[in-house]
C-alpha cells in the first residue's frame, strides 16, 4: 500500500509541476511561432518636381514605410533578399547624360558602383540563382546592347554587340535564358538567348506593344506591361503564352509589374487616381489596393522574395 501511495504521490507532483509550467509553455510558443515566421518587402522610389527620386521600403499593406537615404531609379531586389541593384543618372557638360549601376545593401545602406564604363544603362535585373546581372546599355551612336556581368560587377560582357541593330534586354526567364527585343530598321520582334549571347529563339506569343516582361516565382504566370497608344495595361498570360488577359482594366498608365514571393499578387504602378502610386492586386484582377497616397511619385516598386525573422 505504502509503494502504490508513493507511485501516486510522485505522479501527481509530477503532474502538478507539468500543469503549473503549462502556462509558460503556452506563452513561449508564439514566440518561437513569429521568430520562424517569414515577410516581405516593397521597396519603392518616391520623388517629386523638386527633390531626386528616393529609394523607400514598406510593408506589403504600405505600412511602415522607411527611406533607404540613398537614390536611383529601375531597382530590383536580389533573389537573396540582401541587395538592391539600380541605374543612377549623373550629367557631364562635355559627354551629357549618362548612368552606372550601383548595388545597394538593404541592412546597412552601403552602396558599390559596379559600372563605370560609357553609355546609358537600363533595367538592371538579376539572374534566377543571383550570380548575374543583365542591362540595357545605350552608346552614343545611338546604340542599344545588352551587357552582362557578374553580381559584383566582374566579367563585363557585350551579348549582343550588333552595330547595325539595337537589341533591348526586358527580363530573364527561369530557365536563366535572357528575354530581349530586337529591333533592325524598323522591324522588331523578341527573342531568348542564352547566358553567353547565342541562341535568338524567336518568341511570338509576347505580343506587340509589351514593355516590360516579369515571369511569376512559381514559374506559371508572365506578368507583361503592354502599351496601346497612351495607355499601358499590365496583363498576365501562361507561360507557355496562352490565356493572355488584361489584369488592370484601366485608362490609365499601369506598369512597372513586380510579383509577391508566394506568386499570389502583383505590386504596380499606377497613375489612375492622378498622382503616380503604388498597387497590389491579385492574379485574379480581384483586391485592387492602393499602398501610397503622395501628390508627388511614389512609382516602380520591387517585391522582396521572402525573408527571415518577424516583420
Amino acid at each position: 500500500m505504502n509503494v502504490v501511495f508513493r507511485r501516486f504521490s510522485r505522479w501527481a507532483y509530477g503532474l502538478a509541476i507539468v500543469l503549473a509550467l503549462m502556462p509558460l509553455m503556452l506563452i513561449a510558443q508564439p514566440a518561437q511561432i513569429q521568430e520562424d515566421e517569414t515577410h516581405s518587402l516593397i521597396a519603392f522610389i518616391h520623388g517629386s518636381i523638386n527633390t531626386p527620386d528616393a529609394i523607400h521600403t514598406m510593408n506589403p499593406d504600405g505600412s511602415s514605410v522607411h527611406s533607404t537615404d540613398q537614390y536611383g531609379k529601375e531597382i530590383r531586389w536580389s533573389p537573396n533578399g540582401r541587395s538592391i541593384v539600380f541605374p543612377a543618372t549623373g550629367y557631364d557638360p562635355l559627354d551629357g547624360y549618362y548612368s552606372h549601376i550601383y548595388l545597394l545593401d538593404v541592412a546597412s545602406s552601403a552602396l558599390d558602383q559596379l559600372t563605370a564604363f560609357d553609355g546609358f544603362k537600363s533595367n538592371p535585373q538579376w539572374s534566377p540563382d543571383g550570380n548575374w546581372i543583365a542591362f540595357t546599355n545605350r552608346e552614343r551612336t545611338p546604340q542599344d546592347e545588352v551587357y552582362l556581368m557578374r553580381s559584383d560587377g566582374s566579367q563585363l560582357t557585350n551579348l549582343t554587340n550588333t552595330p547595325n541593330q539595337d537589341e533591348r534586354f526586358l527580363n530573364w526567364t527561369p530557365d536563366g535564358r535572357l528575354l530581349i527585343e530586337l529591333d533592325q530598321k524598323g522591324e522588331s520582334g523578341f527573342y531568348l538567348i542564352n547566358l553567353d549571347g547565342t541562341g535568338h529563339t524567336p518568341q511570338p506569343m509576347f505580343p506587340s506593344g509589351t514593355d516590360e516582361a516579369a515571369w511569376s516565382p512559381d514559374g506559371n504566370l508572365v506578368a507583361l506591361t503592354i502599351w496601346s497608344g497612351e495607355i499601358a495595361e499590365i496583363y498576365l498570360m501562361n507561360s507557355d503564352g496562352s490565356d493572355l488577359r488584361n489584369l488592370t482594366q484601366n485608362e490609365a498608365h499601369d506598369r512597372t509589374p513586380t510579383w509577391s514571393p508566394d506568386s499570389q499578387r502583383l505590386a504596380f504602378c499606377s497613375n489612375r487616381d492622378g498622382s503616380d502610386d503604388v498597387y497590389t492586386v491579385r492574379v485574379d484582377g480581384l483586391e485592387i489596393t492602393k499602398l501610397t497616397n503622395s501628390p508627388s511619385y511614389d512609382c516602380a516598386p520591387t517585391w522582396s522574395p521572402f525573408l527571415p525573422g518577424p516583420a
